[in-house]
């Protein structure tokens, strides 16, 4: 593929021959078009084409986490491209048809506010989540606004329930209702933070896995 900058009539765009030029995030670019095959696929081209699907149905349903959680790293990119390849590298393993998903490895944010302190999180009563932390003052990386984003991810219905903003730092406690589809599944937690502004992001934080009731 190569980049194309814009020409006294504009940049190009359409097909070419065998080529196809076009625009993504600003940037022109040319690439030759797909052309098919024949020839059977290699256990190799098989392993790599259903890791791809099979990373895309786990992530799938955080797409909307992801943009606020990985917005300062897409660059000449999109966030959902930034969380696959998190993904795709450290949270699969396996072989396939036996693939596995490390859910303390999966990610929803990234960047350099500070993470909770002190996070406990119970299952109260049904559908019901706690989570509680300790507030920290006076420090650099952290506000009393710091937004909340929790995901609870229930692979087995692709499903997540959870919020995004509406709950600040300084609240110490939320209580969370989940979906009645995930009564009986198992669930994995996340939770992250956002500056008020949006220009400050955290990591996000694996808080666990259970059997929803």
């Amino acid at each position: 593929m190569a980049t194309l900058p814009g020409g006294p009539f504009g940049p190009l765009k359409g097909k070419f021959g065998k080529l196809v030029a076009a625009n993504w995030k600003g940037i022109n670019y040319l690439r030759e078009k797909p052309q098919k095959s024949n020839l059977p696929s290699t256990p190799a081209q098989i392993e790599a084409r259903e890791k791809f699907k099979f990373v895309h149905h786990i992530i799938k349903p955080l797409n909307p986490y992801y943009r606020a959680g990985f917005k300062h790293l897409a660059i000449r990119k999109t966030e959902n491209n930034v969380a696959f390849s998190l993904a795709y590298h450290k949270a699969i393993s396996g072989l396939y048809p036996d693939f596995e998903v490390d859910y303390s490895q999966l990610t929803m944010s990234a960047g350099i506010l500070d993470p909770l302190r002190e996070v406990v999180l119970t299952q109260t009563t049904p559908q019901t989540l706690e989570l509680s932390w300790e507030m920290e003052y006076f420090k650099k990386n952290c506000d009393f606004d710091d937004q909340l984003m929790v995901a609870i991810l229930c692979s087995e219905v692709d499903l997540v329930d959870g919020f995004i903003g509406g709950t600040m730092r300084a609240d110490q406690k939320r209580i969370i209702k989940f979906s009645s589809k995930f009564v009986g599944k198992k669930i994995a937690v996340y939770v992250g933070l956002y500056s008020l502004n949006q220009q400050k992001i955290s990591n996000s934080q694996f808080l666990g896995t259970m059997i929803a009731v």
